[in-house]
């Protein structure tokens, strides 16, 4: 496996005086190289190819290197996309093809050998994780001619390579109209595959500017970007109109920029782009590299190398110690950035070495404290083991700290038991519902989807319906309606959002609404589906708004015939969570609950949110089987964030529903503890909505608890609407 992973690297971007030696010199740091070419191209600067002997050290220079001072200009490090060490063919005029879906186990030669019936192949490229080189699931594939790249296209779209089944399309698009296009037609934005290639796979700086002078303001770029993913740092720049948003992970950088660009914030057309990215530079990068090439040839005289200088195997930089370094961000600091110690000063060790302040490092190193404790723990448990000869006292204490390990061990045991209880065996209902479901793969991660088809096949009831789901529940809430609902829809699609039902449930995700909406117009773009209707519940309710505010600005890839919500916080400010989602939401609690959230705090928070209708115990069984579905318990806390989203976007997705220009219906329990008044709020709310109300003793979940009711209401309006969604 190792052979084909690439082991050469390009360099950028280099000095003329540089020479092979010394280029060899200071990359030769990260590994063995193998060979070291420079091309020089008159009235261009020089550039080179450096050779590896294996990946894993020619990966460490490309972390290492890139964006590094050397000989005062900066290098631009990047894998060779050709073999060897010769200068790659151009093929910027030629054909190039975006392949997505693509199955893990899938090889460049594999790809290539698919594709190559339909012409000449000039490139071939899996898109590989820098670090681990395991494939994200797209591709580029090349060809000379125009003709026989559509032919590929056409013919290869949705056909099975491998264990799935790929899309293909153009890998670019045209670019975005001029700012005086006519307004209500759509714009091509770039894809979020296209935005992610823009740039290196660390980089999570966002550029956005456009403002006049002293009108933006950090508080302003929060409100706006923390809909894409966390956020770890914002530079605002008021004076010069611009600033620099730094996400936690490039994924929510990428829809930032995919979804910003060419945009308006507050009246104000933006432009939104990758930052530059300074790679960890920290002190001066000019001295960093000359303490490296001494290093490189050696300490003095035999002598051991100071602290400051790399050891074997890793490249720090200067004067700072290993860990400090590892931590240290990678943003915005300019060479000549101070930076204090990991600890407030260095201590000066055993054999010459520093280590931090504590009695840990010391007694790593064997310090004589350290062995006098351990010498005095055994000494101390061999009197205990001979006590009933020696001492009888000492004796009795042992047993009596023995009984209380024994009680500590039980306790922990009994805790441990309770709040880990073990995921409880499907019903042989949600097998089924599992079985004849589907999964397809966005952005790298799968995503699991119900397509019903309904019973009437005439052309007027040949309407799809896309049910969106509440939280923490999935799809599999609407088991109940769907029978009713396929004599009235040709086709019925019900996915599990990212972090719930089925569905893939990643750690660290942010979990952005506005992702779960991608998710949505991506699968209905994967099926060919171009106008739906809507019923959302809760959760969903958000999504439907979030989609709804895309329909308004003419940027949605379908057409929303009507849209139905059900019992959810649609109006941030009069939504009440229940006690279980406050704890979740505490900054310090939430570490603690989403790690002990068990099944009986789960059926206690469900309970609260139903009516007299409570939810039957294979029923609360089944839906906790789903949250214990790829450990999704345990990410409650980070999907609880919408929440949160809800009032950083009230402006947006709340004028989503007074500015759209069809009927919205709401259907609602009235008896919701969480969601008081919903109906009332939503008639003085939305111009152009309807409501109706259920029994008083229906609460939270109408479609479990209700589903005739709901039923009815529900072909009332669409009935009502006859006219205008056929």
């Amino acid at each position: 496996m190792e052979d084909t992973y690439p082991k050469t690297l390009y360099v950028g971007n280099l000095d003329h005086s540089v020479s092979e030696e010394l280029l060899c010199a200071l990359f030769g740091q990260m590994g063995t190289v193998k060979g070291c070419k420079i091309i020089r191209e008159s009235g261009n600067d020089p550039y080179a190819f450096i050779e590896y002997s294996n990946h894993g050290a020619a990966a460490t220079a490309l972390t290492a290197m890139n964006k590094r001072l050397f000989l005062e200009k900066e290098m631009k490090v990047n894998w060779a996309t050709s073999p060897g060490n010769q200068p790659k063919t151009d093929t910027s005029a030629h054909h190039h093809i975006f392949v997505g879906d693509l199955s893990p186990e899938i090889e460049t030669e594999t790809l290539r050998e698919a594709f190559a019936p339909f012409g000449e192949i000039s490139n071939c490229r899996i898109v590989r994780d820098s670090q681990t080189m395991k494939s994200r699931g797209y591709a580029f594939v090349s060809f000379v001619k125009k003709a026989e790249a559509e032919n590929a296209i056409q013919a290869m779209n949705g056909q099975w390579l491998g264990s799935r089944s790929i899309r293909t399309n153009w890998s670019t698009r045209k670019p975005p109209p001029p700012r005086e296009q006519i307004k209500g037609t759509k714009s091509i934005r770039p894809s979020y595959e296209e935005v992610y290639e823009r740039s290196s796979p660390t980089n999570t700086t966002v550029y956005c500017g456009g403002f006049p002078p002293n009108v933006i303001t950090e508080e302003l770029i929060h409100k706006h970007f923390t809909l894409f993913g966390p956020i770890q740092d914002v530079r605002v720049f008021k004076e010069k109109g611009y600033a620099f948003i730094k996400f936690m992970a490039k994924e929510a950088a990428t829809h930032a920029i995919e979804h910003t660009n060419n945009t308006e914030i507050t009246g104000y057309q933006v432009k939104c782009f990758w930052g530059k990215e300074n790679g960890g530079d920290i002190g001066n990068s000019q001295q960093s590299m000359n303490n490296a090439l001494a290093a490189q040839q050696g300490p003095p005289h035999g002598a051991q190398y100071p602290y400051s200088y790399p050891q074997v195997g890793y490249w720090y930089q200067t004067g700072y110690p290993a860990p400090a370094a590892a931590q240290m961000p990678t943003q915005y600091m300019q060479p000549g950035y101070p930076y204090p110690y990991a600890y407030s000063s260095p201590q000066q060790g055993g054999a010459g070495n520093q280590f931090p302040y504590g009695s840990a490092a010391k007694r790593r190193l064997g310090s004589p404290n350290g062995n006098a404790k351990r010498k005095y723990r055994a000494t101390t448990s061999d009197v205990y083991s001979n006590a009933t000869v020696s001492n009888p006292m000492k004796r009795t204490e042992y047993v009596q700290r023995e009984t209380e390990k024994t009680f500590t061990v039980l306790v922990i045991g009994v805790v441990l038991a309770f709040f880990y209880y073990p995921a409880p065996l499907p019903s042989t209902l949600l097998n089924q519902w599992k079985e004849s479901g589907a999964y397809f793969t966005f952005k790298n991660y799968n995503i699991f989807f119900k397509d019903v088809k309904g019973s009437s096949t005439e052309s007027k009831d040949k309407r799809t319906l896309v049910l969106l789901h509440g939280f923490p529940t999935s799809s599999f809430d609407w088991y109940k309606v769907i029978p009713g609902l396929q004599k009235r829809f040709h086709r019925i699609i019900a996915p599990d959002f990212i972090g719930l039902g089925f569905s893939d449930k990643p750690v660290n995700f942010g979990y952005p609404v506005i992702f779960q909406a991608d998710i949505i117009e991506g699968l209905l773009a994967q099926l060919k589906i171009h106008e739906v209707h809507i019923l959302a519940h809760d959760y969903g309710d958000t999504v439907a708004q979030e989609l709804l505010a895309r329909s308004n600005d003419n940027a949605l890839k379908f057409t929303i015939k009507s849209v139905t919500l059900l019992n959810g916080g649609i109006f941030p400010r009069k939504h009440i969570p229940i006690l279980g989602q406050r704890l979740l939401r505490t900054p310090i609690l939430k570490l603690l609950f989403s790690k002990l959230s068990n099944f009986y705090f789960f059926r206690s928070s469900l309970h609260q949110v139903f009516g007299s209708n409570k939810p039957t115990d294979e029923e609360i069984n089944d839906m906790w089987a789903q949250q214990r579905y790829s450990d999704g318990y345990r990410i409650t806390s980070e999907l609880l964030t919408y929440i949160d989203q809800r009032f950083q976007n009230e402006e947006r997705w709340v004028g989503a529903l007074r500015k759209f220009n069809k009927r919205i219906h709401l259907i609602a329990g009235p008896a919701d503890p969480i969601n008081p008044l919903l109906c009332d709020n939503f008639k003085k709310n939305v111009p152009l909505g309807s409501c109706d109300v259920l029994a008083d003793d229906i609460s939270h979940y109408p479609q479990l608890e209700d589903p005739k009711g709901l039923l009815k209401y529900y072909f009332a309006f669409l009935d009502s609407m006859t006219s205008t969604v056929e």
